[in-house]
């Protein structure tokens, strides 16, 4: 059977933040979000790899990394605060305050509004559920009924679910020659090697196949 399996990232947009982009220096829009590395079977993903959290700038798509708690607070409050120079936007803030007589904005007060994406897609919902899906997938594991193995050492194998332990004889040609049944009588004949057979009494009339293991 042929299984494609691998390793896929996905981004889930969370925000948009007016602000000076630490690379090209531009101040212009950025897209806050989140990057996802999933391992995938069939390009399902079933296993989180990783994420992290950082905005990308529109003007030159420089990546700047987040902290989750910042992004999370942010997320909640509609503010998200950086502690950075913004030179070339402290400038225009003067600029702009000067045509219009007014005193200029702080950019820390200019640039911290955080603007939510109300409609973070399916992938954003599918990370919050994984956890859910996972822990039902190991508590389904842990109820599911276990079928007993014979010879593994398990305390319940002696009495597996095709019947009793019953001990018996096995003839040269591979034949049972006989068995000892619960009220201590032997059907058939106590000859040949020791063997230990499993089946319900009574034995069923006719041709019986019978499960075995030698002791």
């Amino acid at each position: 059977m042929l299984v494609i399996f691998g390793w896929l990232r996905r981004f889930t947009i969370l925000a948009i933040k007016l602000d000076e982009c630490a690379t090209c220096g531009q101040v212009c829009e950025h897209v806050v979000g989140r990057k996802t590395n999933w391992g995938h079977a069939f390009w399902m993903p079933v296993l989180l790899l990783g994420f992290s959290h950082g905005m990308i700038c529109s003007t030159c798509g420089a990546w700047t990394p987040l902290s989750w708690q910042a992004v999370r607070a942010g997320m909640s409050s509609g503010v998200l605060p950086l502690s950075r120079s913004r030179t070339n936007a402290a400038a225009l803030l003067a600029a702009a305050a000067a045509q219009e007589g007014a005193p200029p904005l702080q950019p820390a007060v200019a640039f911290d509004r955080l603007l939510v994406n109300p409609k973070r897609g399916p992938w954003d919902l599918y990370l919050k559920a994984w956890p859910v899906l996972v822990a039902g997938l190991l508590v389904a594991g842990a109820l599911a009924p276990r079928t007993p193995v014979v010879g593994s050492g398990n305390p319940t194998a002696s009495q597996p679910a095709y019947g009793a332990a019953h001990q018996c004889w096995e003839a040269p040609d591979g034949s049972i020659s006989g068995c000892r049944l619960a009220n201590g009588s032997v059907e058939g004949l106590a000859s040949g090697t020791p063997i230990t057979c499993y089946f319900d009494e009574p034995l069923p009339a006719g041709n019986t196949t019978l499960r075995c293991r030698s002791n």
